[in-house]
């Protein structure tokens, strides 16, 4: 009987050290360490863009503040926190013309303080600022990139020939201007216009300047009758070629190279370019290069050799390049037992 008393109060103790345990934990507040939290603002695209002024990097500092547990909970999170904050088109409209509206960062975790129980100790930047444009539209026409239109013969075909662009009155002057227009993307090595065949390619639409914020309406084109000017050939290049070690100064009076695999020249290469380059092109033009850099280091014992694309350079017919992936060698190096004299 005093075993099963004893046992009894024994239980009677760890329930109730659990439960100090638990309420001591919710009712004990902790600030966690800083963590790094993903700014994201969501807005309809169709209507606004907004852009986040403060934090430029769209990286937020935060701490949270909560029970231990939750602080931790949200800490360990994994994808990582998100501060998140969806504008409402009332509020997008107001905070347009403004050059900063800003928001408080509490307004950004909603839904983690709900779930979690956490606040927000601290921030860096203290409150986030953004920048409201509004979107407008119009119907642009498409133009070639001029790189391509210069190696393109007359006669191309483009369809649709106009679409809607959808951007800020910014960028819509832009486009009114002819400083910015839409440009299909096009592979102008495409096998059948490297053959001197007529192609047709649907492509997807881009500006034609880099890192302007511009949707169109339809995203790709098709454009057909393409020919190249200049007629492209390939030819294959059955002779042997030497292949050349460039290193960097004092590489090659350490290090010995010991093996090239293939191994010292190359062939049944092929070549790419305009007919005129390609025919006549001999072996003596081509350079290929073995390029070693001065981080380059013996093989360990009994490793394999190391794996290297060739270059390539053609110096007296630099339209020529070579067809598809470069061809790869593999070499091993070895300590010199005597370094090389300078």
């Amino acid at each position: 009987m005093k075993l099963a008393s004893r046992t009894k109060t024994a239980a009677i103790v760890i329930v109730i050290t659990l439960v100090v345990w638990v309420v001591a934990d919710r009712s004990v507040l902790r600030t966690g360490s800083e963590i790094a939290v993903d700014v994201v603002v969501n807005c309809d695209e169709a209507a606004y863009r907004v852009t986040v002024l403060d934090p430029a990097d769209k990286v937020l500092h935060v701490k949270f503040t909560g029970p231990g547990s939750s602080v931790d909970r949200v800490m360990a999170q994994d994808p990582r926190v998100k501060w998140t904050y969806d504008l409402a088109n009332d509020v997008a409209e107001k905070a347009v013309g403004m050059e900063r509206y800003v928001l408080s960062p509490r307004d950004g975790f909603t839904r983690l303080a709900n779930e979690h129980r956490v606040t927000v100790a601290e921030t860096d930047p203290p409150q986030i600022a953004i920048r409201v444009d509004r979107v407008g539209r119009a119907a642009v026409r498409v133009e070639l990139a001029p790189e391509d239109r210069a190696q393109v013969a007359h006669g191309v075909t483009i369809e649709p020939a106009e679409v809607r662009a959808s951007a800020t009155t910014a960028v819509l002057k832009k486009l009114a201007d002819g400083q910015v227009w839409p440009v299909p993307k096009l592979n102008l090595r495409s096998r059948r216009l490297l053959a001197g065949e007529l192609d047709s390619q649907t492509a997807d639409l881009q500006p034609n300047i880099a890192d302007i914020d511009v949707k169109f309406d339809p995203p790709r084109v098709t454009v057909s009758s393409l020919r190249l000017t200049e007629f492209r050939q390939e030819r294959q290049i059955t002779e042997k070629i030497p292949i050349q070690i460039v290193a960097p100064p004092g590489l090659l009076r350490k290090y010995e190279l010991v093996r090239l695999d293939p191994a010292d020249e190359i062939s049944n290469l092929t070549i790419v370019g305009p007919r005129a380059d390609v025919q006549s092109v001999a072996p003596k033009d081509i350079r290929a290069m073995l390029v070693l850099s001065a981080s380059d280091k013996p093989n360990p014992t009994g490793s394999t050799p190391i794996p290297r694309p060739l270059a390539f350079w053609f110096p007296n017919h630099p339209r020529v390049t070579i067809a598809g992936n470069p061809p790869e060698v593999n070499f091993t190096l070895k300590e010199r037992t005597a370094p090389v004299p300078e």
